[in-house]
């Protein structure tokens, strides 16, 4: 053995090597400043904060405390060759001698993250998370190499983005996987987490998997869980409010997070379904929490609540939906206008309506919201704006068109409303929907017309 003292010098050296390559490969254009953040958080040491990063990058610190450079050099050696698991309660571990057969593995390696999987024997928990880990790596520099273990596909791609993408291929394409625990027929979720609403399942809460009556809707109602399934493009979810378990919204909510399509909520409350819809898994988690959280009122909630606001009292942000049509303020609302403001995304929250006197005659009315069971845009045409299923409702938002035209000015509403579904396989159940409500009036040769865009988002004061 060496008895050689090692000086000063060539320990400050060996360390800025070493932090050279726990930085790892970054993009061209990263800012020193930005390389050190990454390898303070890489390190993890409670005394070697971004300053002391910055001094030992440098070589500025000229005696390195012993336990500081042992850290160091521990990190490097745990970096080329950092075997990890995951496990089916979704717990990322250090893989050990008995664990190179699971279903989730990976490496992470000096210059690539090697991530193994075979999606038909894949635990739900592990997937969820490892879809949760590739999301929190968007500033990896490494590129990843994925191997599906059934197939024996390997492919390289060049960021967690794609690599996530590739991995919901394989778990969907998994033969003797249907439900693949991605875009499955049904979803559970309860106290323990969320699992395919299989034959197994049913039978741990007792039901027949050939059962006659609507499944979804007993779990919900009667053990309290919240259940999924795919209806065309959209995600349908059921859930119950005020019910025994906060831990199975919860864990219903973490799953509704990692969802990108449009989400269909149905929440049973005071014995009917509230019925609204979101564009996207973040913003339906945090609905399908509130809706959850509802209690018994002392008094039904009421049709319609409508509070008009001063449009200059209005904050500019809650205008950014809007900025179209206000644009038209003032202008003559002709063919060009129309198509200006198709042509800019609205039309699928736009209404247009003929007004006069107190009558009115819708002339435009949107897909894009689902109406009454989706049926009512295609009859709605030609006839009052009051003439809906909903009659109350219908009246309470005719009045505001008629207002606005007779005022001849700029109308802002901030709304909450309960919708009753009176006809069809939905009749006798509400939805409750938040939103906001601009409407422009026009003069047009004699016609008054009142041109309106909805924000279906939850307002201020209204959100219920």
């Amino acid at each position: 053995m060496s008895t050689k003292m090692r000086s000063a010098e060539d320990i400050q050296r060996e360390i800025a090597e070493h932090l050279v390559a726990i930085a790892g490969n970054v993009p061209a254009g990263t800012s020193t400043k930005e390389i050190f953040r990454r390898i303070e958080t890489r390190l993890a040491h409670p005394e070697i904060n971004g300053r002391m990063v910055k001094a030992l990058w440098y070589r500025e610190v000229k005696n390195i405390p012993a336990h500081i450079a042992d850290h160091v050099r521990t990190q490097v050696e745990a970096r080329p060759d950092a075997a990890f698991v995951i496990d089916a309660e979704g717990r990322i571990r250090g893989a050990s001698q008995g664990q190179v057969l699971a279903p989730i593995r990976g490496r992470v390696e000096a210059s690539r993250i090697s991530l193994e999987i075979s999606p038909s024997q894949a635990p739900y928990q592990g997937v969820a998370t490892l879809r949760h880990w590739l999301l929190s790596l968007l500033t990896e520099p490494r590129p990843f190499r994925l191997t599906d273990l059934d197939r024996g596909s390997v492919v390289e791609v060049s960021n967690p983005i794609a690599a996530l993408d590739r991995l919901e291929d394989w778990l969907r394409e998994s033969p003797g996987r249907p439900a693949a625990l991605v875009e499955g027929p049904g979803m559970l979720a309860d106290d323990q987490g969320v699992r395919p609403l299989d034959a197994a399942t049913l039978a741990s809460f007792g039901v027949h998997p050939d059962a006659d009556y609507d499944v979804a809707a007993f779990l919900v109602r009667n053990r309290g869980v919240v259940v999924f399934f795919p209806e065309g493009p959209a995600l349908q979810v059921l859930a119950r409010a005020n019910g025994r378990s906060t831990r199975a919204v919860e864990n219903a909510a973490a799953y509704l997070a990692l969802r990108s399509e449009r989400v269909k909520l149905a929440v049973w409350w005071c014995g009917t379904w509230l019925r609204e819809t979101e564009s996207g898994g973040q913003g339906a988690a945090q609905r399908l929490r509130r809706l959850c959280s509802l209690r018994k009122p002392d008094k039904p909630p009421a049709d319609y609540e409508g509070s008009r606001v001063r449009l200059e009292d209005v904050p500019e942000r809650d205008l950014i939906p809007y900025r179209a049509l206000l644009s038209l303020v003032g202008a003559r609302f002709d063919t060009a206008a129309y198509a200006r403001l198709l042509s800019s995304g609205v039309g699928d929250r736009l209404t247009i309506a003929e007004v006069d006197g107190a009558s009115t005659r819708i002339v435009y009315f949107p897909y894009g919201p689902d109406y009454y069971g989706g049926t009512w845009p295609l009859r709605a045409v030609g006839r009052a704006i009051r003439d809906q299923p909903d009659a109350n409702y219908g009246l309470a938002v005719e009045r505001c068109y008629v207002e606005a035209a007779r005022d001849n000015v700029v109308h802002f509403e901030r709304v909450r409303a309960t919708i009753r579904e009176s006809t069809g396989r939905l009749s006798g159940d509400c939805r409750r929907s938040s939103y906001s409500r601009l409407i422009v009036p026009f003069g047009e040769g004699g016609e008054r017309l009142a041109v309106a865009y909805s924000a279906f988002t939850p307002q201020p004061g209204t959100a219920g």
